[in-house]
């Protein structure tokens, strides 16, 4: 599953996110913060990354 967040502002990073400082490395590079949710038996696994119309998601890489 993906759930792509509707984030506009680095101030609704902190309220929500799960991982702030990704949401806000997304928004500076005009992208939307966005999680990958895959589901097994012990529960629920989470990759955050970038997500574009263009390019659809998109894992960080470290800089």
């Amino acid at each position: 599953m993906l759930r792509v967040f509707p984030t506009f502002r680095p101030e609704e990073c902190e309220d929500w996110a799960i991982m702030p400082f990704v949401c806000k490395r997304c928004l500076w590079e005009g992208k939307r913060y966005a999680q990958q949710i895959r589901f097994f038996e012990d529960g629920p696994y989470r990759t955050h990354g970038c997500y574009t119309e263009k390019k659809g998601f998109e894992v960080l890489e470290e800089k």
